[in-house]
């Protein structure tokens, strides 16, 4: 039949379809999440990558045996200070914080210090395992050059990295334990410390 009109067997194959539309829909909503492994060089032993629908969200940067991690990754906001020091600790060791704001990533409050390059900052984080202590530092010079010291690894971490915010673990080899930066291809907003050298 012309004219716009539906005919009742015309409705019934538009009503079968409409689950198929539904699906179609659906898998052009669904994220796309890749893992990749290129080629790295010194002194990375190797890099990982994760891709949200062809956008990098994390790197997984592992050091080679040997490899120190205060030589390539400025982590000297963090003097003296345990990976795990809690709030209370902090407090006694440093005195009431100067400051506190909430972290936007995380939308928790942070207890910050000022330092010579920047601030630190304590955090509880709620976790399966129970409240997780973190130590963060924000830097006051955030230019990847100032607290990415080595140069092959800065490169083969800015190449793969642009405007957007993205996670990248700097692991030490032997027990994974290390440095998260939260960085785009220009500056770094702000790092959490992990266990490091001899820890």
């Amino acid at each position: 039949m012309l004219g716009g009109s539906t005919t009742p067997l015309m409705y019934a194959h538009v009503v079968r379809l409409l689950p198929l539309f539904g699906i179609l829909a659906l898998a052009a909503c669904t994220p796309n999440i890749t893992f990749e492994e290129p080629a790295s060089q010194p002194p990375l032993k190797k890099i990982s990558v994760t891709k949200w629908n062809g956008r990098v969200v994390e790197i997984f940067a592992t050091l080679q045996d040997g490899v120190r991690l205060t030589n390539v990754v400025d982590i000297s906001f963090f003097d003296g200070l345990d990976h795990r020091m809690s709030l209370d600790a902090a407090k006694e060791r440093l005195g009431k914080p100067q400051s506190q704001r909430t972290e936007p990533d995380m939308r928790l409050p942070v207890y910050l210090y000022p330092v010579y390059k920047g601030e630190i900052g304590f955090m509880a984080v709620p976790s399966s395992g129970g409240t997780q202590q973190q130590v963060w530092a924000f830097p006051t010079n955030q230019s990847p050059a100032t607290v990415i010291l080595d140069v092959s690894l800065r490169e083969q971490l800015l190449s793969r990295l642009s405007g957007q915010t993205v996670r990248v673990h700097v692991l030490r080899d032997v027990g994974f334990g290390g440095v998260t930066l939260s960085m785009t291809s220009n500056r770094v907003d702000y790092l959490i410390l992990g266990p490091r050298d001899g820890e």
